[in-house]
């Protein structure tokens, strides 16, 4: 598995449709109605921020569980994790 490309993505639109770029060159061409191409454009720049951000969440989250939490914070919270783990491999192409 490659590693993404690394850097600030960002949605540009060249007027023949947007794509979302890097500081290295293209990184999506986005196909699709002009409303979904932009709001998806949108969504793909943020992944490498969201991906850091969770990252960041996962590593401090256990410190912010009270004790003596209810059986519900504690099922809640492990499916949060769960899913926010599951994202992370899918992300890095580890599912």
């Amino acid at each position: 598995m490659s590693k993404h490309t690394k850097g600030s993505w960002e949605v540009l639109d060249f007027g023949d449709g947007p794509q979302v770029d890097a500081d290295t060159g293209p990184v999506a061409v986005l196909v699709g109605f002009r409303k979904t191409r932009l709001a998806n454009g949108r969504l793909i720049a943020a992944a490498p921020e969201l991906l850091e951000a969770i990252k960041a969440m996962l590593r401090t989250a256990p410190a912010f569980l009270p004790d003596g939490a209810d059986k519900w914070a504690i099922d809640d919270y492990a499916t949060a994790i769960k899913a926010a783990s599951e994202a992370i491999a899918k992300a890095e192409g580890k599912e």
